[in-house]
């Protein structure tokens, strides 16, 4: 079972330290933005930085792979990625999807003008995921694979949980993300998720919100 999930903050993306009860052990999802200069600092400060045994990024926006070079070097443990998104990291690509909406549209214009200052160490992950299914070595967690936003992956943390990278946001409700390449496969993602019954949400965006008003989107 798992028995922990932490939130770490970094700028406005949300990363998860989730600890396994059974092991002790602890998955990171996500990895921050590099501008974020204190990031690290903030995992060691927890006190569950040295229990890491493994990094796992719900897909390859900038926000969300900032200090995966770092962390994995200084820890030694394998930095995970779904297929889709693995050239996007080893090039170190800052590209941002398409918005919808005026909110939308403007964030993501004012998110291109400041890109530069969040420029992040390219890598190549250890393990390239290809298929849903177990986190190796992680009984408890699984992946699921809901494309839309950049055909991205995201952990399920068994059927009470669910951290979803940008498929859904809370900024400042629950909603489906501002941002895709295919809006189209994203509500297709949604409604796989919804169907799952998870009770709580963790959004890559936002606060965590129930799964009833994930199913109310």
């Amino acid at each position: 079972m798992l028995s922990e999930i932490e939130i770490i903050r970094s700028g406005n993306t949300n990363c998860y330290a989730i600890k396994s009860d059974s092991t002790g052990d602890v998955v990171l999802i996500d990895a921050g933005t590099s501008e974020d200069v204190g990031f690290i600092e903030k995992l060691e400060s927890k006190g569950i930085f040295q229990d890491v045994r493994m990094l796992v990024l719900t897909h390859g926006h900038y926000d969300h792979v900032g200090h995966a070079a770092e962390i994995g070097n200084k820890l030694g443990i394998p930095v995970a990625i779904h297929k889709a998104d693995a050239e996007k990291v080893m090039a170190g690509s800052m590209d941002f999807p398409p918005a919808e909406g005026l909110l939308g549209k403007a964030i993501r214009r004012s998110t291109l003008r400041g890109s530069e200052r969040a420029r992040y160490q390219p890598f190549t992950p250890d393990i390239v995921i290809e298929e849903e299914g177990p986190l190796d070595g992680f009984s408890e967690m699984a992946v699921i694979h809901l494309p839309g936003l950049r055909q991205a992956p995201s952990g399920s943390c068994s059927m009470e949980t669910s951290s979803q990278g940008d498929l859904v946001m809370n900024m400042p409700s629950p909603s489906r993300s501002m941002f895709a390449e295919d809006f189209g496969e994203l509500d297709r993602s949604i409604r796989k998720v919804q169907d799952m019954g998870i009770g709580t949400v963790y959004p890559g965006h936002g606060r965590p919100f129930s799964g009833d008003r994930l199913r109310k989107l």
